[in-house]
């Protein structure tokens, strides 16, 4: 019965790790688009803040 028991847990347990690990890798890989899309707007703002620059005498 205990063997049985322990078998029981563990299997759970890894079961939990599994879901774990999925939803862990779900959030990185949506933080990572997250900080993709971040960059670009990023980028594009730098650019429109350089032209506007160039503009202006200096």
């Amino acid at each position: 019965m205990f063997v049985i028991g322990a078998l029981a847990t563990i299997t759970a347990c890894i079961g939990w790790l599994e879901l774990l690990v999925m939803a862990l890798t779900r959030l990185v890989y949506r933080i990572i688009m997250l900080h993709d899309a971040v960059c670009q707007l990023i980028k594009a703002f730098g650019r429109g803040r350089k032209k506007k620059q160039t503009k202006k005498p200096r």
